[in-house]
């Protein structure tokens, strides 16, 4: 009598084989996928027919595994999560997504392998309170970065640029020079910027942006934290100038 087949999904290749190795020593039949593409991972899951997927969230090259849940699932096979991560809104992500529950792999090894076979051989790894309370966070994490979401696309492209520079750190004097206009005008752009976020200062409004930011609904604000801090490169002076100066 065989056991039951899983396989394994992560960007870790010896923790991958590892882990493979020792639920082969529990008469399960273990392999890992060499493809992580989701096409060629959901491919894979076509032609073998696993009982269960064992995901990683990371896959390496700003792959999310999150997003392999629902074809997984549209299989019939079962999806265990198995990372690292400690974001709740994630986890909670791919329990509505349909998988089964998540494994630390800061657990010890042993615990580990527990838990996989548990799930392998037709157990479940959270209760059902567990997973209605995950349901529900994810639901106020859905509702919460999706009024954040409105927030932020109430700001004009100024505005927006105006509060990078404020998260950079920039005085609204610095702003008004890079920008080429008056402090009154970016005094005012940011009077606007606290109205549409619904704050009363700077330090709030850079709050609510890094929010978003964290939470995947606005680009994030470093990408031109170095580039503000930088004053605008002089215009070249012309020939004829040069010659008359």
């Amino acid at each position: 009598m065989t056991g039951p087949c899983v396989l394994i999904v992560d960007d870790h290749a010896l923790v991958a084989q590892t882990l493979a190795l020792a639920l082969r020593t529990r008469a399960i039949q273990a392999t890992v996928a060499a493809d992580l593409r989701s096409r060629a991972v959901l491919d894979l899951v076509l032609a073998t027919r696993p009982q269960l997927v064992l995901l990683d969230l990371d896959l390496g090259a700003g792959a999310d595994g999150a997003e392999l849940v629902p074809g997984l699932r549209a299989t019939g096979t079962r999806v265990l999560v198995v990372t690292g991560t400690t974001d709740r809104f994630r986890l909670a992500a791919t329990v509505a997504a349909g998988a089964v529950g998540w494994v630390d792999k800061s657990l010890g090894f042993d615990e580990l392998v527990d838990a996989v076979e548990q799930v392998a051989c037709g157990g479940e790894i959270i209760g059902f309170r567990e997973r209605c309370e995950l349901l529900a966070e994810f639901r106020a994490g859905q509702a919460e970065r999706s009024e954040l979401r409105v927030r932020m696309g109430t700001l004009a492209a100024r505005e927006n640029l105006v509060l990078r520079r404020l998260a950079a750190g920039l005085q609204a004097e610095a702003i008004a020079v890079e920008f080429q206009v008056s402090v009154h005008t970016v005094r005012a752009q940011i009077r606007s910027i606290h109205r549409k976020l619904d704050v009363t200062s700077q330090l709030a409004a850079v709050a609510v942006a890094r929010s978003a930011s964290e939470m995947g609904v606005h680009p994030p604000l470093d990408d031109l934290t170095d580039s503000c801090r930088r004053r605008p490169e002089p215009t070249p002076r012309r020939c004829d100038d040069a010659a008359g100066a």
